[in-house]
């Protein structure tokens, strides 16, 4: 497992809500490209299975979410709760979750807990289990994917996830 960890002092910030992204770009090309962008969790993954929207998406802004993406999000997740049958109206519960994932950022009230749930996108936690939310968000029934952070391995203090991997409990994966 692996993690990219900032950790500013709120007073660098400001107070209330904060909307964080990210993005990666091919750097020493002219001019400089970005090939992808980071909000919430899964987006492509699960409600882009077109790779061209993927493209698309990885190289524009949260600004352009609603108009561009919000739709294929609430698509994707009408399919999936017809599919399941965990809505009373797919349609609708596909719109609601196109508007509350988008823009695409992952949403943090400064000063409280981090808490990646269902019901709170508020900060991704370590031990959030990011996948299960995601696969219950996109059905709208309970999924697990049976994996599950090691929280035996996190620490409160940087290095977060402790101490690298020694060899010998790696020698099978060699």
């Amino acid at each position: 497992m692996t993690a990219i960890v900032l950790e500013v002092p709120n007073s660098m910030i400001g107070r209330g809500r904060v909307h964080g992204w990210a993005t990666a770009s091919l750097h020493g090309h002219a001019p400089e490209v970005q090939v992808s962008r980071w909000g919430l969790p899964l987006i492509t993954n699960i409600f882009m299975p077109d790779p061209a929207m993927r493209e698309d998406f990885n190289r524009a802004a949260p600004a352009e979410d609603v108009s561009r993406f919000s739709a294929q999000i609430a698509d994707v997740a009408s399919r999936l709760t017809r599919l399941a049958g965990s809505a009373a109206d797919p349609a609708s519960y596909g719109q609601m979750l196109g508007q509350r994932l988008c823009p695409v950022t992952l949403p943090y009230e400064l000063d409280s807990e981090a808490n990646f749930t269902v019901d709170s996108l508020n900060g991704r936690g370590l031990a959030d289990d990011v996948m299960d939310v995601m696969l219950t968000l996109a059905t709208n029934t309970p999924l697990s994917d049976g994996v599950a952070p090691d929280r035996s391995r996190m620490r409160d203090g940087f290095p977060y996830f402790g101490e690298p991997f020694a060899t010998t409990p790696q020698s099978h994966s060699a």
